[in-house]
């Protein structure tokens, strides 16, 4: 191999490890956070009703939402980087990868199988 192909397989190397900083490679435990809630829903904009959701550390899901009529239902569980997290009976389900300490992305699937995009973003954490 030669001197230059092996100086930009090197920046190329740099580059990509760089790169991969910016996602989390450790997992980000979730119990005890809170997070405020956007997603891409016509029917909701939940930027002109921001919500705030808390990972209680019993896999119970704290919900402040004034369209919550079920509020003793709300459920998360997390895989890794993976969070799956349901309120209103279940209407919703909401999975979403784990992307840094202070961001969250996903895709909501209701129970007619339409879906949108969501995003949290930590309470506090810009």
């Amino acid at each position: 191999m030669d001197k230059k192909l092996f100086c930009i397989l090197c920046m190329l190397l740099v580059v990509m490890i760089l790169a991969g900083n910016l996602y989390s490679q450790d997992t980000v435990s979730l119990i005890g956070t809170e997070w405020i809630f956007i997603d891409d829903d016509e029917d909701y904009n939940s930027r002109e009703y921001p919500y705030i959701i808390r990972f209680s550390n019993d896999g119970k899901l704290n919900v402040l939402l004034y369209k919550d009529t079920t509020p003793d239902d709300d459920t998360w569980t997390q895989n890794g980087n993976t969070v799956i997290f349901y309120y209103n009976d279940r209407y919703v389900e909401h999975t979403g990868k784990i992307i840094n300490n202070n961001f969250i992305e996903g895709i909501a699937i209701n129970i007619d199988e339409l879906s949108w995009k969501f995003r949290l973003i930590r309470k506090g954490g810009w």
